[in-house]
């Protein structure tokens, strides 16, 4: 919008900006706790129904009184954070890459 147009452009324009910013950042955070909630209700069932089909072991199967498998829970929890601590370091990552690759070819 042209400053021209606006009263008292020097003021007006700022508040607005900030309004703006604000709105959008709200509606961010609104998103992101709505994903990690379902990324959390989600992950739990992955280990869950791989133990179901014995690609996993039993003891992941077991649920509580309300139908959820707690230590699937802790399981794929465990193996998300190792996952963000190695990838926090983008050398430990390339690492055990080449690492791998150099394992796999002898």
């Amino acid at each position: 919008m042209p400053a021209g147009n606006v009263k008292n452009p020097q003021k007006t324009i700022p508040k607005a900006t900030m309004i703006g910013v604000l709105v959008v950042a709200v509606g961010a955070l609104i998103s992101c706790v709505g994903a990690l909630n379902g990324w959390i209700l989600l992950q739990g069932q992955v280990p869950m129904s791989a133990a179901k089909d014995k690609l996993l072991p039993d003891f992941l199967n077991e649920k509580n009184n309300d139908g959820v498998s707690k230590k699937a829970l802790i399981f794929s929890s465990v193996i998300i954070s190792l996952l963000v601590i190695a990838n926090y370091s983008e050398g430990l990552v390339w690492c055990h890459f080449i690492h791998l690759q150099s394992y796999y070819r002898l």
